[in-house]
């Protein structure tokens, strides 16, 4: 079973496995994982490629990131079986020469996406020069603590149990919906987050929590952030979502906003052409509260309920006032009916 995150891992219990290719012309990559490791206190072990046996005992979750830095070819699947045999999550880095040969790619990933059933996750080029796309460092780097111990923050459970009333459970209940019907994700079910202020805090859908069939028991209560020393004080049964630092201090900058919604559609809005005038929010580490303040900067200045682009990390609806939850609901139905792109 996977790990449910209803605590935060301690370095004893993950590992994160850099896996890096002959082909692979990066320099720098691996002194900047072991930076961020360090930080965030995670266990890094860079390894040869192939790998022929590693013992793991004692590890609750592990990270395999497998950078090819190649264009996918089906002798791949076999690597990637061979990893799965060991880890219990693993990330792929990819590059192409040209747009035709990544787009060529996508079906083949796309199966293997499913039939893996989130535990692989093909890390999606962000970055181009001339026809060449590839995988940024930092995207790796961001990617070796979002996919092990999730969260930057220090949790700090509060005790009790969240009881949601009806008005509540509707708003989740119905965010659901519009987010597994409109496929409102890119990589997994679980990216992104549900959002509705409660007194002083906010209820937010815990880190790692499917949204296409949301469980409300998933649902966090966070009570306040202390950004001095970066915790988050709440009530529930799992650890808030990892985007909670941003929202907390979005939520403190206008306290008129009552709902927000963040999702990863990634192909109906950040990569579509028609909407990269809302691609307004610098690309920064999620997490951290320097995000958060770009996006309290950018959301503060729009007198109106609305959506914005994060470069590299998904949109983010939100809504002002008493009926917030239910105004949001409402922009999120029409735009997501309204805006395709292929």
């Amino acid at each position: 079973m996977r790990f449910q995150y209803d605590r935060k891992l301690t370095r004893e219990e993950v590992a994160v496995h850099i896996f890096l290719s002959g082909a692979s012309k990066r320099t720098s990559i691996l002194s900047r994982l072991k930076e961020t490791a360090s930080k965030y206190d995670v266990k890094l072990a860079v390894n040869a490629m192939p790998f022929q046996s590693l013992a793991l005992e004692g590890v609750v979750h592990s990270l395999a990131i497998v950078i090819l830095d190649e264009p996918y070819r089906e002798a791949h699947n076999s690597l990637i079986d061979k990893y799965l045999g060991v880890f219990d999550q693993v990330s792929v880095v990819f590059a192409f020469s040209n747009t035709a040969e990544m787009l060529l790619a996508r079906p083949a990933i796309e199966i293997l996406k499913a039939l893996h059933n989130d535990k692989v996750n093909f890390l999606r080029p962000d970055r181009q020069f001339k026809c060449e796309q590839w995988v940024s460092d930092e995207k790796i780097i961001e990617n070796s603590i979002c996919d092990s111990i999730r969260i930057k923050f220090s949790p700090r459970n509060v005790g009790g149990l969240v009881h949601l009333t009806p008005k509540e459970k509707s708003f989740f209940r119905r965010a659901s919906e519009l987010y597994s019907e409109r496929h409102l994700y890119h990589r997994s079910a679980s990216d992104g987050y549900f959002l509705m202020r409660r007194d002083s805090g906010f209820l937010i859908t815990a880190t790692k929590t499917y949204k296409d069939k949301l469980v409300l028991d998933r649902i966090t209560w966070v009570h306040a952030y202390d950004r001095a020393s970066n915790t988050i004080f709440y009530t529930g049964e799992f650890l808030p979502s990892s985007d909670s630092v941003e929202v907390a201090i979005l939520l403190a900058a206008d306290k008129r906003i009552g709902a927000i919604i963040h999702t990863h559609a990634s192909d109906r809005w950040p990569r579509n052409p028609s909407f990269s005038h809302l691609n307004v929010i610098a690309e920064l580490p999620y997490g951290e509260p320097e995000l958060g303040d770009c996006i309290a900067e950018n959301v503060c200045r729009q007198s109106s309920d609305g959506f914005l682009i994060m470069r590299e990390h998904g949109e983010i609806f939100w809504a002002r006032g008493e009926l917030a939850d239910e105004r949001l609901l409402h922009l999120l139905d029409i735009e997501s009916e309204q805006r395709t792109y292929a």
